[in-house]
Formats: structure tokens, sequence, C-alpha cells
């Protein structure tokens, strides 16, 4: 896949509903984009790419996934919940503290970039999180 046809493809993207696309490539070279989503229209499908080149047409009519938004880690640290751990079904309020991330001695807070309801919690107490990697998934409420 060369930079022309991801240009392409990132230009199709733009437009759709689609939160994550991962394209794996020749000599383990791949690409993944991904993206939150927060309006809550009904689902759609998208379909993009050429016949050419099979690599390029991977993304086929992908139902649209239910509105949330992903709360990820901004450190490379290790995971520290709050006192009352959280877990899918939780009310959470916008900027409220979600936990924190101890990286290099420091404890980096994570907070609700909105309020809402925890759908899922994908990371617990003392876990080792990279960055980027999900905590939780918040549905609005």
């Amino acid at each position: 896949m060369n930079l022309e046809a991801v240009s392409e493809l990132l230009q199709a993207l733009e437009g759709s509903r689609v939160a994550e696309l991962k394209l794996d490539g020749p000599n383990g070279v791949g690409l993944r984009v991904r993206r939150a989503i927060r309006s809550a229209s009904p689902p759609a499908t998208q379909a993009v790419g050429t016949a050419s080149d099979p690599a390029e047409s991977v993304l086929h009519a992908l139902p649209e996934p239910p509105p949330v938004t992903v709360v990820e880690s901004r450190f490379v640290g290790r995971f520290r919940g709050p006192r009352e751990p959280l877990t899918a079904g939780d009310r959470v309020q916008e900027a409220q503290v979600l936990g924190a991330i101890e990286s290099v001695g420091l404890m980096n807070r994570i907070a609700a970039p909105i309020s809402g309801i925890i759908t899922s919690a994908h990371v617990g107490e003392g876990e080792t999180v990279e960055f980027g990697q999900p905590l939780y998934d918040i549905a609005p409420s």
C-alpha cells in the first residue's frame, strides 16, 4: 500500500461513521485508524475501496457501533483506580476523576470527558497500560 492509497482511504473515511479500521499489509506493514463517534444517528453501512488491490478493499458494509466515548490512556504506566472501582452501569459526571496513571513516580489523573454511564471498564487496579489504550467506554446520558 502506497502513500497515495492511504491518503485516498483516509479521505473516504472522513465522512463515514466508521470508528475503527485496521489494515495489515505486506512485510508486516499496517495501518490502524481509530476515532470516537459521538452522534446518536441510526445504524448505517459504509463501503470503501477499489477492486485493484484487495488490501484497499478491506472495509465492506460494517455496521455502525453504538455511540460511546472511549477514554484512553495518555501515558504509559500503571493504572490506579478510584477507591470504589468503576464498573459497567456506573454513572459519571464530566471532569470526574476515573483513576490515574502512575508514570515515572507521578500520578497523572484521568478525568471523564463527558457525563454518562460507563458501558465497559477495560483495565483494573495495578494493570500496566500503554499510550492510547482504552480504559473506559462512556455512553452519553
